[in-house]
């Protein structure tokens, strides 16, 4: 009886944590940040020990990097744009030292609060998008497109596609229902709409990507190949249906679609930087790759000690139509673009994309030697890890303002719980 009051007890303090977590997501990203600051330093002064690893060194060394290259290379700072700068670098350190600390305070905690917690927050996530479409379904049938209802549904947070997986392998990692067969029912249709609805083609190889490691990595041996099978059949049948909506004459039944199929067409043309960007419809139809283009002009232009070390935090990248993505054509250029390599390759130089690299690359390290002590550890770590390097090709990566609020705090949660694994004996 006492156990199961505990368990209550722990549920309804995982959802209203959950829920606080997915509130402060939603504000500006600036407030996130003191806030968590704020509990950062509570956490601290209430267990009278600071936390400080090694593992976040690569990082903050990045942004020491970044900022000194500021004050060297830039012959007019703007101070606006190198505060901009440094919070987009510093937030997702700040996010992810906190989910460490908590990992860290929080030892004997059982392990599958952080579970829950990850499908709780993905659930959340998933229900704000899917209330924005119908709050706003008849502006959506009015004018039924993708866009449409891409435009009303809100930010996709990259973390509803872990919090999806977790749900579906927490069972045949642990042999136990992480919530009951009703709630996993509800949270999996959750999912699985707001995944379609989503429209969005990282995403949907995330899954994939996902699907694949966790089978890989599944502790049950008797079972791995036919989940394998069953994952790249799940994958064959996705592309299968994606080139046939595409390239075939589906697309006559579905005509809401055809923005997405075009995008579909368009996946490896608009990050190419072989154009005519003299042709302002080029520019409008493959912007990702006329920034990618504008990085590789601006980067010629630096000294060889620039190319190594950056430009500094605050650097501008000089384009054409800045307007097509919000950015008022005075400002003279963006501060972020949709390449995260490029962005941190500007500002940072090589120096600082190695570092980059070798934070997840570290990670991931750590999360194999993992493997014989927690494959879930291992199999959460590695699956964010590789999305977010994916995510920094195509969709900026954590240096942003908006990347996965939820999905840095995990991260940094399962660094500290994979390290604490590892150091263990066996």
């Amino acid at each position: 009886m006492n156990l199961e009051r505990e368990n209550t007890s722990s549920n309804k303090y995982l959802v209203i944590l959950s829920i606080l977590a997915f509130v402060i997501s939603q504000a500006n990203y600036i407030i996130g940040i003191v806030l968590l600051l704020i509990c950062i330093i509570v956490l601290v002064m209430t267990h009278e020990e600071v936390v400080l690893n090694k593992s976040f060194l690569p990082i903050v060394i990045m942004i020491v990097v970044g900022f000194v290259g500021s004050m060297v290379n830039l012959n007019s700072p703007v101070t606006l744009n190198i505060i901009k700068d440094i919070s987009y670098f510093m937030r997702p350190v700040v996010i992810m030292y906190f989910g460490y600390i908590v990992s860290y305070y929080n030892k004997s905690n059982n392990r599958s609060d952080i579970y829950k917690f990850t499908v709780l927050y993905s659930a959340f996530s998933a229900m704000y998008n899917l209330g924005n479409i119908l709050i706003n379904l008849k502006f959506i049938v009015t004018n039924f497109s993708f866009l449409n209802i891409r435009e009303v549904m809100g930010h996709s947070d990259d973390i509803t596609v872990l919090g999806f997986v977790v749900l579906i392998f927490y069972n045949q990692y642990y042999g136990k229902k992480l919530f009951s067969h009703n709630i996993a029912n509800l949270f999996t249709m959750i999912f699985i709409i707001n995944l379609l609805i989503s429209f969005s083609r990282t995403k949907i190889l995330t899954f994939c990507i996902m699907l694949i490691i966790f089978t890989v990595m599944s502790p049950k041996k008797n079972i791995k190949l036919k989940n394998i099978i069953i994952s790249l059949l799940i994958l064959i049948l996705v592309i299968a249906g994606i080139l046939y909506i595409v390239y075939g004459d589906a697309y006559k039944y579905f005509s809401f679609l055809v923005p997405f199929i075009n995008k579909m067409k368009n996946s490896l043309t608009e990050i190419s930087t072989q154009s005519d960007w003299n042709n302002y419809a080029e520019i409008v139809h493959n912007w990702r790759g006329y920034e990618m283009y504008s990085a590789k002009q601006l980067i010629g232009t630096f000294t060889n000690i620039k190319k190594l070390f950056g430009a500094g935090l605050g650097t501008l990248v000089p384009v054409s139509h800045s307007d097509l993505v919000g950015v008022p054509l005075s400002e003279g250029g963006i501060i972020l673009l949709h390449n995260g390599y490029y962005t941190i390759l500007i500002k940072t130089g090589i120096v600082g994309l190695m570092l980059y690299l070798s934070f997840f690359t570290l990670s991931i390290i750590k999360g194999v030697k993992c493997l014989k002590k927690d494959r879930f550890y291992t199999a959460i770590l590695v699956s964010i890890c590789i999305e977010i390097l994916m995510n920094s090709y195509t969709t900026t990566g954590i240096i942003k303002s908006v990347y996965s609020f939820g999905m840095l705090i995990v991260l940094g949660y399962m660094m500290w719980r994979v390290e604490y694994e590892n150091n263990k004996k066996i």
